[in-house]
């Protein structure tokens, strides 16, 4: 006979015999999900130039691998990722570049930077911002 009780993401799984219980423990936390970190809020920078790069964190916390295609960012940023799988438990780091684009006046560059990925698509995003500014540049008399 068996006999199921269950704690947290766990499943426990008796077989009860005349002389013993076997006990088989199953974990149900197969949901595949991942967590994203960093601080993309870059402030001023100068149009024509690059920021220095900060870092978008990944992480899988499941119990199955985790396929990323790209990571989409918005006009003005970049990224050092290409493609590649994330393993149960992995962590990879990838630098986020803002660079932005030419123009005659200042401009916001707010979006979404998206990991596009084929189990999430709930946990796969996080806002960046940043302004282009004109920048001041004083010529230096040697």
């Amino acid at each position: 006979m068996w006999i199921y009780t269950s704690y947290g993401s766990y499943l426990f799984k008796y077989f009860r015999t005349f002389i013993n219980y076997i006990n088989i423990i199953i974990n149900t936390n197969t949901k595949s999900e991942i967590e994203l970190s960093g601080e993309f809020a870059f402030g001023e920078v100068p149009i024509g130039t690059s920021s220095e790069p900060k870092v978008l964190t990944i992480h899988n916390p499941s119990c199955i691998p985790i396929n990323i295609s790209s990571i989409s960012v918005p006009n003005g940023y970049s990224s050092s990722f290409t493609s590649g799988s994330l393993q149960p438990s992995e962590t990879i780091n990838v630098d986020i570049i803002f660079s932005p684009i030419a123009t005659n006046q200042n401009q916001n560059y707010s979006g979404i930077i998206t990991v596009n990925n084929d189990t999430d698509q709930v946990n796969n995003t996080i806002a960046v911002s940043g302004n282009g500014i004109i920048g001041n540049y004083e010529e230096l008399i040697i």
